[in-house]
């Protein structure tokens, strides 16, 4: 008898608990867990920030703040670097290539070949592409990720984030009707930070 008076007030808690928690929603922007009612059980979901389908980022080396394509359809992220020429330096190849950012302001880029990828066209044959680290500011979110350099002269947009650092790495939803939801606003970042060099002309 004793055991039933002492395991009563316990469910009670719990019940309570629960019923708390089933008013509980969190930000959309933050991507906290949210609790979903079902006629079957409660389900965690995560609601992800949503961003619109071209945004500002801010490139490092150089802190060039450019115009991004948000694009799902492409897997990888990359950059416009026509004029890329690979070189060895300490018996390791890098590579150099030159960005334009707003006003024309130009900066001369040395990066290390972290690796090569082949890239498959609709239509046409798989060309290899050197691919660098750099780091990209989306919205307050500073993070590492693989670009490959690219030719994208005829492009608007200088910069595609692809699908893969989108799901993974930034962790976001895309409004397709949307466009310049959120300015790069992550903390200063210079070349000794990142052990990089870049050279502004």
């Amino acid at each position: 008898m004793q055991k039933c008076l002492w395991i009563q007030p316990a469910l009670g808690i719990v019940l309570l608990g629960l019923i708390s928690l089933s008013f509980l929603e969190y930000s959309e922007a933050s991507g906290e867990p949210v609790l979903v009612q079902s006629d079957e059980k409660d389900v965690i979901q995560i609601k992800k920030p949503v961003i619109g389908w071209v945004e500002k980022v801010r490139v490092y080396p150089g802190a060039l703040e450019l115009k991004a394509k948000i694009d799902t359809g492409a897997k990888s992220s990359s950059i416009n670097a026509p004029n890329a020429t690979t070189f060895e330096r300490d018996g390791k190849r890098w590579v150099s290539f030159k960005l334009v950012g707003p006003n024309k302001k130009k900066i001369q880029i040395e990066k290390p070949i972290h690796r090569t990828t082949l890239i498959k066209r609709k239509g046409a044959d798989a060309h290899e592409r050197v691919v660098i680290r750099m780091f990209v500011c989306l919205g307050k979110d500073l993070k590492e990720i693989d670009v490959n350099l690219a030719d994208r002269t005829g492009f608007n947009y200088q910069v595609l984030i692809g699908r893969k650092d989108l799901a993974k790495t930034f962790k976001v939803d895309i409004d397709p009707s949307a466009k310049f939801t959120r300015a790069p606003r992550c903390p200063p970042l210079n070349a000794t930070d990142t052990g990089l060099t870049d050279r502004e002309e």
